[in-house]
């Protein structure tokens, strides 16, 4: 049996045999109000097209706003754009933490559903080879480069090898005339305002001065802020360049329209005698079908090992404890997991990775949501209808074990499947959706709309392994590694209870069970290699982890080598003095001259005379002397906590201080810190 469900959907003009136009309406929307083309705000048309595709980290901004901000954001280089070519589009992601790599995803998709374009591909920068460098950045494409920033402003992993080439003297060339690019960075301007976005900016300029010709202008997204919607506006910009719309902009366009059709098909399920039934599931008209095999089990695996899901060095370790580090603290105090590493092999100031699991109460709120049996397996179907996109999860398993280790339920949707979800185009995301934390079930479940398995699955946001600092040292514990971690729990603003997806898999974890996870090594956060040099340590909450690691690591070495260390100073800040954890290893460094100054402060709840109620950016303004003396005589800074508040405090009273003490101006004190940051002895590790 076969049901078809009409839904009205406009088709686009052609002209020329290309896509001139595409016209949208209900059930699926379009950007409001209008855009920013330079510093003037263009009204847009109600039936004005809009990228399908979107989605990255947190926030949004509404329009114009959003749009002056992503107008500002551009570089003062003075180089007109080049004309686009009608060439084929690589898209190249330089991604650490997974969200470059989704918004290259969605510029696909986007590209896919907006043009006629055939020939659009997307790959990392891990593929480039020094060798053959045009190879990967092709004269025959027209190459999109989506490039975050990692660490102290240095590129992402997969792309070290791709930016340094491209600074080098090896990159001079004279066929750099024929290649075509634009670039989009990911950055956050209040925590790391001394490198926003300096890989994207340094790739720009680079290409520029090579010979290559630019086709938009680049964008620079601000985690900060909305980076969503920072990639949102320059996506329409650049689809609207594509497409040869700039200067149509303000045109109307005749609606020609078509039906758009979502069938029901059959599918297997089984009963409780496993005898195999029917039963009918919508089916996407926008991606591939997907076949759905009878169910062998109703076992769900717990882990995707032998799946060829999780990224290469990732292996099955055993948690060895899991507990909380202080009994008075409340529901969301600090906790210590230890992993059993067998095979391992790290250094104090690396990271530890870990692939969560999302919750089993909110997979099953999704399979019903789809009304399909969670123990299917998943095939990609070999009748696709000419459309090969690509399946972004592993085939053989059941929607269930999908669902469960693949995607990120606990993510925000992006603004344009947001607005998909919600059929309709008047949709506020930052104050809405993405300050409020909303998942593709909310959406889902308020709009009370049909969705398919295919539209779900290619639209969530692939699970991603989260990144912790190493809270041990491998001297002390060379085959366990220690993790400092707090549960995430909080009221939205709709006063929703949100939990993390990963810190709460990491609390549910007990003795014996096993987590996916690998090493990360940071070789831009070490001790300094010379014991005498002066140590300056400032940490916030669960910046204490890296710390420990590093008090540890110099605890060690002075009870087995005897090692005299030079002077060396703690800054630490917790919410409340029950809050606070590690106080003995604190308390035996300073006894042992591992440190010779020790400041624990605390945010509020300070009841004895001894306990001081103040920041620690606080304890940095009064201590301005010493960190300037520390600074000046060749010390290391090391600065661990959140980014976006801690990590921006510290860095500004840092900076006054280098102005006050180093009788600087502000730009020279702050050439005077991205020096330090240079030279490895301001280093950061924050989150």
């Amino acid at each position: 049996m076969s049901l078809k469900l009409v839904a009205r959907r406009m088709a686009p003009l052609t002209r020329g045999g290309r896509a001139a136009k595409t016209i949208m309406m209900r059930p699926l929307v379009t950007h409001t109000g209008g855009l920013f083309l330079g510093d003037v705000f263009v009204k847009l048309p109600s039936t004005m097209p809009f990228p399908k595709h979107s989605r990255s980290h947190d926030h949004s901004c509404s329009y114009p706003a959003n749009a002056r901000a992503f107008s500002s954001l551009q570089t003062n280089n003075d180089a007109e754009n080049g004309a686009y070519k009608n060439k084929p589009i690589r898209i190249l992601f330089g991604s650490q933490g997974g969200t470059a790599q989704i918004f290259s995803m969605q510029l696909a998709d986007a590209l896919n559903d907006e043009t006629s374009l055939e020939q659009v591909e997307s790959m990392g920068l891990q593929e480039f080879n020094k060798d053959l460098p045009h190879a990967l950045l092709s004269p025959e494409h027209l190459n999109v480069i989506i490039c975050s920033v990692a660490g102290v402003g240095e590129p992402p992993d997969n792309a070290k090898q791709f930016y340094s080439w491209l600074m080098s003297d090896d990159a001079q060339g004279d066929d750099w005339n024929v290649v075509e690019y634009c670039v989009f960075g990911l950055g956050n301007k209040k925590a790391h305002p001394n490198h926003f976005n300096v890989i994207a900016k340094n790739i720009d300029a680079r290409l520029q001065e090579l010979g290559a010709t630019r086709v938009q202008d680049i964008g620079l997204g601000d985690d900060s802020e909305c980076i969503e919607d920072d990639f949102d506006v320059w996506q329409e910009e650049f689809l609207k360049t594509i497409k040869g719309e700039l200067e149509e902009s303000e045109n109307e366009t005749p609606v020609v329209e078509q039906e758009s059709v979502t069938e029901i098909v059959e599918t297997p399920s089984t009963t409780t005698n496993a005898a195999a039934t029917s039963t009918s599931r919508l089916v996407s008209n926008k991606y591939p079908p997907l076949s759905l095999l009878p169910p062998e089990t109703n076992v769900v695996r717990e882990d995707l090992m032998d799946a060829s899901f999780y990224q290469s060095g990732f292996e099955k370790l055993q948690v060895t404890d899991n507990r909380l580090l202080s009994v008075r603290s409340a529901e969301y105090g600090l906790r210590e997991l230890v992993v059993d590493i067998p095979n391992g092999a790290y250094q104090a100031g690396d990271h530890f990775c870990l692939y969560p699991k999302n919750s089993h109460v909110v997979v099953e709120a999704y399979v019903n949501l789809l009304g399909v049996d969670p123990h299917t397996i998943i095939q990609e179907s070999d009748q696709s209808g000419g459309n090969t996109k690509k399946y972004p999860h592993p085939t053989g398993i059941t929607l269930f074990e999908t669902l469960l280790h693949c995607v990120d339920l606990g993510a925000v949707p992006s603004p344009a499947f947001s607005r998909e979800l919600l059929g309709r185009k008047d949709v506020d995301y930052k104050n809405d959706i993405a300050n409020p934390r909303r998942t593709v079930l909310d959406l889902a479940l308020e709009a009370n709309r049909p969705i398919s398995l295919e539209d779900l699955l290619y639209s969530l946001t692939p699970m991603q392994p989260r990144y912790y600092s190493i809270a041990s040292s491998p001297l002390v514990h060379p085959s366990l590694v220690y993790l400092t971690y707090r549960p995430v729990k909080y009221v939205t603003t709709r006063g929703e209870i949100r939990e993390g997806t990963c810190t709460t898999y990491m609390q549910n974890l007990g003795a014996g069970a096993h987590v996916v996870g690998s090493f990360k090594s940071n070789p831009s956060f070490r001790l300094p290699k010379d014991p005498q040099a002066p140590v300056l340590f400032m940490a916030g909450g669960c910046g204490i982890a890296a710390i420990r690691a590093f008090m540890e690591e110099r605890l060690a070495l002075a009870a087995d080598s005897h090692v005299q260390f030079g002077e060396g100073m703690l800054y630490l800040g917790f919410r409340t003095p029950t809050d606070e954890v590690y106080r003995d290893m604190v308390n035996y460094a300073v006894d042992v001259g591992v440190l010779t100054d020790a400041q624990v402060s605390y945010t509020s709840g300070c009841v004895k005379p001894d306990q001081q109620c103040q920041l620690v950016s606080d304890t940095v303004r009064a201590n301005g002397k010493k960190v300037w003396e520390l600074m000046e005589s060749g010390g290391y800074t090391y600065l661990c906590g959140g980014a976006r508040t801690f990590g921006a405090a510290i860095e500004h009273e840092v900076i006054c201080i280098i102005q006050e003490y180093g009788k600087m101006t502000e730009k020279e004190a702050i050439d005077y810190l991205r020096n330090l940051i240079k030279e490895g002895r301001f280093c950061e590790d924050l989150a």
